[in-house]
């Protein structure tokens, strides 16, 4: 899709869920109902084992955000406590402080100067799960993170790039 704005265009005309035909079909989820079932309730019908997924798992291994079924769902049995609600109040301190420090970087740009908003949040999302999950700034390696995500973001049809 060259135009990401077009997906906004898609969900309003076609509703909540979308199915993109292309090289591989790719389905569109907007709505918390919807994504809750697709994440976590009836995970056990839907499969993570696309090309984009091999390649993600080459750099992270089988965790979390890679793996699928019996592996899956221990992985997130594991993880779920990290996420309740005590657990998640005690990172607003960080993540107010990082994106505090976003702001106040592009505050100091020249106004000419472009924001690249897709790359600074993606920075900030790294980062603030660096921070939160692994109690580490991995700034030093945002840039080598920044690549593999690059990598593969890339359009579905581009398969070489997926193989470098």
């Amino acid at each position: 899709m060259r135009n990401p704005l077009r997906l906004q265009e898609l969900l309003r005309e076609y509703g909540d869920f979308v199915l993109w035909r292309g090289l591989s079909d790719l389905y569109f989820v907007n709505h918390p109902d919807l994504v809750r079932h697709v994440l976590s309730q009836g995970a056990e019908h839907f499969s993570k084992q696309t090309l984009d997924y091999r390649v993600l798992s080459q750099y992270l291994g089988d965790g979390l955000a890679t793996s699928d079924g019996e592996l899956w769902a221990k992985q997130r049995r594991l993880i779920q406590p990290f996420f309740g609600h005590k657990n998640l109040a005690r990172f607003d301190q960080g993540i107010n402080a990082l994106t505090s420090y976003l702001v106040d970087e592009w505050a100091e740009l020249p106004r000419e100067e472009i924001v690249w908003l897709d790359r600074d949040m993606r920075r900030l999302t790294l980062r603030t799960a660096g921070v939160t999950m692994l109690g580490l700034d991995i700034e030093p390696h945002i840039d080598e993170l920044n690549r593999i995500v690059d990598v593969v973001n890339r359009q579905p049809r581009d398969l070489k790039a997926r193989m470098t």
